[in-house]
């Protein structure tokens, strides 16, 4: 009784400090609300920080504190997200720390109750518990509750890995016929171990584990490396004597798979070998048969070249010389693919230079500069494309200037004539003319990179004047345009119009309906002796309320408990069970587990 007694006059007065415009502390809200939480009642807790958080939605000492009666009430996502809202506003490092711990302690909760049901799911959550203590403890070295329960879910982790390797131990044993299963499961263990070796370096049983997965994973990488290089040379071998296309491509790309894959898993198996060097040999011949695979299929495509007509030939001849480079970059000794390689870029240079010849003769049957500018930037294109596979061709060189001088003219030509109707076209349709103005400064840049890039530095200058005068031109008129849309917006009832002079509803410096001082419904503005009346109340009720919450706290100061760091397996939370029960809750004591939820006001000071 007298606990109800108390806390009805906790919200009572929590009521009216809000009813007579009294404007509490942060601090003084957190007073109330940690009363109320001593003794049990965290919904009442809550209606005082909610109906504070309407006045200051984002004061972090609120939103954390909010989020403590949602842990109280094993209410974690609401929890969860007034923590995380509280993290976007916080600057002080305490409460951050303290931000970052219960966050932990909700992931660390979810992990146990997931543990019997879903293991894997529960070393997930444990882990981003975990790494939420570790923030907290960055923030705050001396957060007492970061380092037990960080220790806590630790341990647990360790013994949850433990327990999974030899589950997933026993059950590989049940696929020695399917490597790559076996391989896949010994892998996971292999990853969990480091983990658990790595957070615990001294736990004997996790280290036993990790060096005997390690040789089980290097001894299973090593056959099924054996298998794959074997069926690569396989693969090649059968193409010896087979005449069907589809078949010989198909076998190619079977041994470049099973070549490449032999080669990662044997890599793979030294990683985890005492004698890396034994594995050397294995490496070397699997990179022999996946040099030999991709030089068969670029000789196959170099023969279908030949079989297919001439536009279409150089597509094919830069494949081949891509299969070529890799056969190359699988074994760099190979004298063969060295050899096709030049061919090839030979062979490549000559289609592109006779293909931008083609296109250059054809200009005289066209009649208009844009054609032929296309033209020519095809042509251009294609001899660049000569000149890199075959750079020191003199008239390569010669000819690649002579049709670079000639797109540049015929892109100051189209410039121009862009320019003029850009300009013609003002003032009846501005839109276009930016339009054309701005394509006519892209062909003077266009023709200025070519002029600069041989040497003719007076056409350069000459271009980059061109586009600059075309590039102002269409931000002048750009510029005219937006003038013209903001005097069009001006003129719709802009500020300032005789139409929208007279004072609006609501605008700065009218006084609201019912507010003091307006004059209208709501009431007469109160007198000064009312305003102090007011304030005295609330000062009253507020020095009441701190006494009955000193009073509360006081009451159940003989139920707090201290604990040590619990086992992954008894990790208690406040969430898990009445921690803010009469019985259970101290004057800010640690509680069992040291999984607390405590208040942070300013100063920090601890339910």
């Amino acid at each position: 009784m007298k606990t109800k007694t108390i806390f009805c006059a906790l919200f009572l007065s929590c009521r009216m400090l809000l009813l007579c415009g009294y404007g509490a502390t942060v601090d003084e809200i957190v007073t109330l609300a940690e009363a109320q939480m001593s003794a049990g009642d965290s919904e009442g807790a809550r209606a005082v920080l909610v109906a504070e958080l309407e006045l200051k939605p984002e004061n972090p000492y609120l939103l954390y504190n909010m989020g403590l009666t949602y842990v109280a009430e094993n209410e974690l996502e609401l929890a969860e997200e007034a923590f995380r809202k509280a993290d976007l506003f916080v600057t002080d490092p305490e409460l951050h720390a303290r931000i970052f711990a219960q966050q932990g302690n909700i992931q660390a909760k979810l992990g146990r109750a997931s543990f019997d049901k879903d293991p894997d799911m529960a070393l997930q959550q444990w882990r981003s518990a975990h790494q939420y203590y570790q923030s907290a403890l960055r923030k705050d070295k001396s957060l007492e509750m970061a380092k037990s329960n960080g220790i806590a879910t630790r341990d647990g982790m360790v013994a949850l890995i433990v327990t999974g390797t030899e589950t997933r131990l026993a059950t590989a044993k049940a696929f020695e016929r399917n490597t790559y299963v076996k391989i896949d499961m010994l892998r996971r263990c292999y990853q969990d171990l480091d983990e658990a070796v790595t957070l615990s370096p001294k736990h004997e049983h996790a280290q036993l584990l990790h060096q005997q997965v390690e040789g089980l994973l290097a001894e299973n990488l090593n056959a099924l490396a054996e298998k794959e290089l074997s069926d690569a040379q396989q693969y090649l071998a059968s193409n010896a004597e087979e005449t069907n296309e589809q078949k010989r491509k198909q076998a190619f790309s079977r041994a470049v798979d099973a070549a490449t894959q032999s080669i990662q898993l044997f890599e793979d198996a030294a990683s985890l070998s005492t004698e890396p060097d034994k594995f050397d040999l294995k490496i070397a011949e699997g990179q022999m048969v996946l040099s030999q695979a991709f030089l068969g299929m670029g000789k196959d495509k170099l023969e279908k070249m030949e079989t297919m007509p001439e536009k279409r030939q150089s597509a094919m001849a830069e494949m081949a010389l891509e299969d070529f480079q890799q056969s190359l970059a699988a074994d760099p000794n190979n004298q063969e693919a060295q050899g096709l390689i030049a061919e090839v870029e030979k062979m490549l240079a000559q289609k592109y230079e006779a293909e931008a010849d083609a296109l250059v003769q054809d200009l005289d049957r066209l009649n208009k500069e844009s054609s032929k500018a296309s033209k020519r930037k095809q042509a251009d294109e294609l001899y660049d494309q000569a000149l890199a596979l075959n750079p020191d061709d003199v008239d390569l060189q010669a000819k690649d200037k002579e049709n670079a001088l000639a797109l540049a003219g015929l892109l100051s030509e189209t410039g121009e004539q862009k320019m003029e109707k850009g300009e013609a076209m003002l003032p009846e349709n501005p839109e276009g003319a930016v339009t054309n103005l701005e394509a006519a400064a892209a062909d003077f840049h266009q023709a200025m990179s070519l002029l600069e890039e041989h040497g003719d530095a007076a056409g350069s200058e000459a271009a980059a004047a061109a586009a600059a005068d075309a590039s102002a031109a269409a931000d002048g008129v750009g510029d005219k345009l937006e003038e013209a849309a903001k005097t069009g917006e001006a003129s719709d009832g802009a500020p300032g119009e005789k139409a929208g002079e007279d004072a609006q509803a609501g605008s700065p410096g009218e006084t609201p309906p019912g507010a003091p001082g307006s004059g209208s419904a709501g009431g007469d503005e109160p007198t000064m002796g009312q305003l102090q009346k007011s304030s005295e109340q609330a000062m009253s009720l507020l020095q009441e309320a701190r006494a009955l919450a000193q009073e509360a706290a006081s009451a159940t100061d003989t139920g707090a408990t201290q604990a040590g760091t619990p086992s992954y397996e008894s990790i208690s939370f406040v969430a898990e069970g009445g921690d803010f029960n009469r019985d259970a809750v101290g004057s800010g004591g640690e509680k069992e587990g040291n999984f607390n939820t405590q208040p942070m006001k300013k100063p920090a000071r601890d339910w």
